[in-house]
């Protein structure tokens, strides 16, 4: 029990889009073993969700989130992300470490129901530098295909 947080890529994928008989969509149906769950359907189509960052009990992190992409709104729903944001907060990182001084204003820890430590410690300091790893592979690697989710339980 505690804070699980997760960042997904998303994206659509038409039927009508994939016009060759083992197009995208096809090979996603039979890959789920749903080919009757669509059979009848009139306009069939597939979102796929990608995991594509996870922190445990960061609630540095998850407080960001919640302020930027929740409007200041904690209840575990999945909230939007934009790729500016994204850049924002892979920057606030990047500051955070490079000044670590700094740490309790740009990510200030929260507390919460089973959240974590709240001190700025190696373990802080360490999600921050594993955020940054997450994020910059997020820039590199997801293209205008995709949205962002953030989503977190306890």
């Amino acid at each position: 029990m505690g804070l699980d947080q997760y960042l997904y890529a998303k994206t659509y994928v038409s039927s009508s889009l994939s016009t060759e008989p083992n197009g995208t969509y096809k090979k996603i149906i039979e890959l789920l073993g749903a080919e009757e769950l669509v059979k009848n359907a009139t306009y069939p189509a597939a979102i796929v969700a990608i995991q594509v960052g996870y922190w445990r009990k960061s609630n540095h992190i998850h407080n960001w989130f919640v302020d930027n992409c929740q409007d200041g709104v904690d209840d575990c729903r999945e909230s939007n992300v934009g790729f500016s944001q994204i850049e924002d907060l892979l920057d606030l990182c990047r500051k955070t470490i490079a000044d670590k001084t700094l740490a309790n204003v740009l990510l200030p820890t929260v507390e919460g129901f089973f959240f974590g430590g709240t001190e700025y410690d190696d373990y802080y300091f360490e999600d921050i530098e594993r955020t940054i790893i997450t994020l910059e592979n997020i820039i590199k690697l997801i293209d205008d295909n995709y949205s962002l989710y953030y989503r977190s339980s306890w």
